[in-house]
């Protein structure tokens, strides 16, 4: 009938590159009985993951009172959209003094749930969500979508909330951050 199983071994790919996804690209030479070379092409994407969850915030910091723009979204890696159901979690990011390594003292993040919803992906894989930055500090969104193959996979997004008497010292940041503070910009714009 004109087909044939060709049988790819990825183990080694997976040894090596276990922490990516892969593509595999196979290309196929046919001589039919008149002698002419067909040749066809496809690709083949292998994923970790059934799909991705996506997190991201309007601003790149808010104020008390600021009102909070979340999105998100679920896609397959050939970016098609994922339905399901979802879960958001609002946590607050707090720090204890705990033993680290060789017995010195180290800042350890400490998540509180301050608020959750139930927030299933619409027919483009997509949610939307709107929060009051109630008080300063650091927080971290996670939305959780579960697919119809009962496949659960989070995204989160850590943002920061600055307020009266907010500098920063009580939180870890990395030795130096850029942090703009909208989500695109038009030529001219500061």
């Amino acid at each position: 009938d004109g087909t044939v199983a060709v049988e790819i071994d990825t183990s080694v790919a997976k040894a090596i590159h276990g922490d990516l996804d892969h593509q595999y690209s196979i290309t196929a030479e046919v001589v039919d009985q008149s002698r002419r070379t067909i040749v066809g092409a496809g690709s083949v994407t292998v994923a970790r993951k059934p799909f991705k969850v996506f997190a991201w915030v309007n601003r790149g910091y808010y104020r008390t009172g600021d009102v909070i723009h979340a999105s998100f979204a679920a896609r397959t890696l050939d970016s098609k959209p994922v339905t399901g159901t979802g879960k958001l979690e609002l946590f607050k990011i707090s720090y204890e003094q705990k033993p680290g390594a060789g017995g010195k003292v180290v800042p350890t993040p400490v998540e509180t749930s301050l608020e959750k919803w139930d927030l299933d992906p619409n027919a483009e894989g997509r949610a939307e969500q709107q929060i009051k930055a109630a008080a300063p500090g650091q927080y971290r969104l996670s939305y959780r979508v579960t697919d119809a193959a009962e496949h659960e996979i989070e995204g989160g997004y850590l943002f920061t909330v600055v307020g009266q008497g907010f500098d920063g010292a009580a939180f870890r940041f990395n030795d130096i951050e850029l942090v703009p503070d909208a989500r695109e910009y038009r030529p001219g714009e500061k």
